[in-house]
């Protein structure tokens, strides 16, 4: 009985398991791309997934922008369709919409800042209608995919009020030691020939 009863166990536990799903981040820096080419469910669709990728960007980076994008070829509700709940980055969400009825859905997120060099994670999470193998009459892959883009820049980093207090001391005190300078008077001499 006890046999049976961790069978059971053991197939409901493979039935609610998440989409089997990798994502994968690219740098090139100062750009980079993060996809998902198999998003699918274990073995009935639709199903959740949770996507969790971590990666180091170093100096002197200190600002990223992201955007994600899925096509439902088929429609909506066809293997290839993904519905995003969320996707964000070091904690802060994508900006998301779905376009077309759903069919299409992007999002994104300009100039974050962060702390660089540094350790950032990225989680995208949703639902997936994929399923493992090919389709048997089109030999097509029956699973959906994401893919995303990672741009970096360098802030330009605005000066201390200390620094703006000293420069403006020092160009005072270079204008005070022109004018008290020695003037020496100068005679002009004009020839009219």
């Amino acid at each position: 009985m006890k046999k049976i009863g961790l069978a059971i166990a053991t197939a409901a536990a493979i039935a609610a398991s998440p989409a089997h799903a990798v994502l994968v981040v690219n740098l090139s820096l100062p750009s980079g791309t993060f996809d998902n080419p198999n998003v699918n469910c274990p073995v009935s669709a639709p199903c959740s997934f949770t996507d969790t990728a971590t990666f180091t960007t170093p100096s002197p980076y200190n600002l990223v922008s992201a955007s994600i994008t899925t096509i439902a070829v088929g429609g909506v509700g066809s293997t290839s369709d993904i519905n995003f709940t969320s996707v964000t980055l070091n904690g802060t969400a994508l900006t998301l919409t779905a376009l077309s009825g759903g069919v299409f859905e992007v999002g994104g997120l300009a100039n974050l800042g962060f702390l660089a060099p540094g350790n950032h994670t990225l989680v995208v999470t949703g639902t997936t209608f994929g399923v493992p193998g090919n389709d048997p009459l089109t030999g097509l892959p029956r699973d959906s995919s994401y893919s995303g883009t990672l741009t970096f820049a360098t802030a330009t980093a605005v000066p201390e009020p200390a620094i703006w207090l000293s420069t403006l001391l020092g160009f005072g005190a270079l204008g005070a030691a022109m004018r008290s300078g020695k003037r020496t008077p100068r005679r002009v001499n004009f020839d009219f020939a």
